[in-house]
């Protein structure tokens, strides 16, 4: 539910001169992003803006003349950025910066039953974007990063909104080690245990009788990811968890699932792999091949975007140093 916002393109065509404007690992993009809280996508010398009209207009002004300004200066700070936003937008430094962030909080938001879904930080709210605008998204990151959670919010939300007729939701089962064959009871009894995280997920945003309804109607679909194969996800939003666990096979399958009106999310940490050592990652594999197709959405978490609990993040980095 967005109000007033919009997107605008750029296209530059010098790659050194883009080096400068991006800055080092794109330092320079996520300054402006989190100066004015707009969302920023890079891809070459395509530039993508978004965010509330009134702060894009200016940045429409701005990104070629910071273009410029490299072409001139041969380099380009934090520094540089501040003031020609400042001078441009015809306020002191202290006054830019919370521009945008009221509109983030209030004007964006998903529609569940149970309640509305904020972004919580600018990665959830650049990810929202990507899951209204691309019909199939990558996402990477550590656990506890809303990843899962802002995906099935969507995907609840277009369900009931009857944008969609289906979600499907699955995750290869590698946790053990073991087939589902080594499971006991049936097939919902074997799958429940590794979907619990969505139930909860699912628990948190529709009524009780509206999941025993898309259950029994199966509109909501749980299963293994080997259940996908020879399948057509027409009008159906399907995501994947613990994507990292496919094998390349399986990422192949699935990603030639879609039909007509199909989402597809594929979630998954790629420093947390528990296939052998001989079996690559399909979604490693799939970061690469895919990265130039355009309609694709890609979105990478880091470990300050945490938000499950603070101290979350703090145990990720001491295991880090700790296996380093």
């Amino acid at each position: 539910m967005t109000a007033d916002f919009i997107t605008h393109s750029f296209h530059f065509e010098d790659n050194n001169l883009l080096s400068i404007l991006y800055g080092p690992e794109n330092k320079n993009i996520h300054f402006i992003e989190k100066k004015l809280n707009v969302t920023i996508y890079t891809r070459g010398g395509d530039i993508s803006l978004y965010g509330p009209s009134a702060i894009i207009n200016i940045l429409i002004d701005i990104m070629p003349l910071l273009y410029d300004f490299c072409k001139t200066h041969r380099v380009l700070s934090t520094d540089n950025i501040d003031q020609m936003i400042a001078q441009k937008m015809d306020l002191d430094k202290s006054s830019v910066s919370y521009i945008g962030q009221e509109s983030e909080r209030h004007d964006y938001y998903i529609q569940t039953p149970k309640k509305k879904i904020y972004p919580r930080n600018a990665s959830q709210y650049k990810l929202a974007h990507l899951l209204d605008n691309h019909p199939i998204i990558f996402l990477t990151g550590p656990a506890g990063t809303g990843k899962t959670y802002m995906a099935v919010a969507k995907a609840v939300e277009m369900l009931t909104q009857n944008i969609i007729k289906k979600i499907f939701i699955s995750r290869p089962v590698r946790e053990s080690g073991e087939s589902l064959g080594y499971l006991p009871g049936d097939l919902k009894d074997k799958v429940d245990p590794f979907m619990r995280p969505i139930y909860d997920t699912l628990e948190d945003m529709l009524l009780s009788h509206q999941i025993d309804h898309y259950f029994k109607t199966n509109q909501i679909e749980i299963a293994p990811l080997a259940y996908m194969r020879g399948r057509t996800l027409s009008h159906c939003f399907t995501i994947v968890d613990e994507a990292q666990n496919t094998t390349p096979q399986q990422m192949k399958m699935l990603l030639t699932r879609l039909g007509e009106n199909a989402h597809l999310v594929i979630n998954g940490d790629i420093t947390q792999i528990d296939l052998p050592s001989h079996i690559s990652s399909g979604l490693a594999q799939a970061l690469k091949i895919c990265q130039s197709i355009t309609e694709i959405g890609f979105m990478h978490f880091s470990d300050e975007e945490i938000v499950r609990h603070p101290l979350i993040a703090k145990i990720i980095k001491a295991y880090q140093a700790y296996e380093s």
